[in-house]
């Protein structure tokens, strides 16, 4: 476990009739700068049907220090944002772990494990 949790709070800031125009994004974290704790409670555990390997609680953020993730009501588009940068990372992973993967296969079949003159005139040849 962490010390320090940051939660990703929407919250309500307009009418509830303008419906999700009216959520703004909070984060929300779970000690203050001084070192006490933030005022977020546990309401209660959740009673559900699938993976309990991963509990869930419904948390009580009343009173709570939170700072505004973009503008008000503009949630949405913090997401969004926030979606893209993980689907970027994600991207980047992944093209990481298969060049890692080709090249470990190369040398695998190419005999530049156990060769490594053999490797650095490879390198020479492909990187000048």
């Amino acid at each position: 476990m962490s010390d320090e949790i940051l939660h990703l709070v929407l919250a309500r800031t307009g009418e509830s009739k303008d419906g999700i125009q009216g959520l703004s994004l909070f984060a929300c974290r779970s000690n203050l700068d001084d070192g006490r704790r933030n005022a977020i409670s546990v309401a209660r555990i959740e009673e559900k049907m699938g993976l309990h390997a991963s509990p869930t609680c419904q948390l009580v953020f009343d009173g709570a220090v939170a700072t505004l993730i973009g503008g008000l009501g503009e949630w949405l588009l913090a997401s969004a944002e926030d979606a893209l940068e993980r689907a970027h990372n994600f991207m980047e992973w992944t093209c990481d772990l298969a060049y890692r993967a080709a090249w470990a296969r190369l040398k695998s079949v190419a005999g530049l494990s156990n060769n490594p003159e053999r490797l650095r005139r490879l390198a020479g040849a492909v990187f000048g």
